[in-house]
């Protein structure tokens, strides 16, 4: 139980963020921001549930890391899935784009393109207007988790996913970015 309460709070505060889009008070650039911000904090708070020991004692931290990754509980499975529906209306757009996205949804734009390589090269924060949109980009790093399945060997089978093959990753480095697209 106490593991689901930081996905949560993170989906609580998904539709206050969203509530706050929808004002005045907000330009899209400021909104850009704060959700390319909620992806990532979305992100960590289920990549939490695979570097912290559970709090089942009774069941081994192997056999539980196994069970969540099993039933999908990984940080980009859930975090596509909640941020994903969001979409639907064009309104916002989330992903998590890297060079080459596994989950079709999170296959970056011409913009985000440009901001995930700006993004790679600095690994800082980027941004883009157009007349259409405002674009907020936001570096994703590497934890210990990952590495399980985008480490090295690089090309070596995913072990979860096996229709996959690892990207060889490194822990700490920048693989991609948690883009938010807000239309004006």
């Amino acid at each position: 139980m106490r593991k689901n309460m930081g996905v949560t709070r993170t989906s609580i505060a998904t539709f206050l963020v969203l509530a706050l889009a929808q004002t005045a008070l907000a330009s899209p650039e400021e909104t850009a921001a704060a959700l390319s911000q909620l992806v990532i904090n979305t992100r960590s708070a289920v990549a939490k549930n695979f570097t912290q020991p559970n709090k089942i004692w009774w069941l081994p931290d192997a056999l539980y890391r196994l069970i969540l990754a099993r039933n999908a509980v990984l940080p980009a499975a859930v975090v596509g899935s909640a941020i994903h529906p969001l979409n639907d209306d064009g309104v916002v757009v989330l992903k998590m784009v890297v060079r080459e996205p596994r989950n079709e949804k999170n296959k970056p734009d011409a913009v985000e393109t440009e901001l995930l390589a700006e993004v790679l090269r600095t690994g800082q924060l980027a941004s883009r207007s157009t007349a259409q949109h405002a674009y907020h980009a936001r570096p994703i790093k590497a934890v210990a988790w990952c590495m399980r399945c985008h480490g090295l060997p690089k090309g070596g089978r995913d072990p979860i996913f096996p229709k996959f093959r690892k990207e060889g990753w490194s822990e700490g480095e920048v693989i991609g970015a948690a883009t938010a697209r807000v239309k004006r």
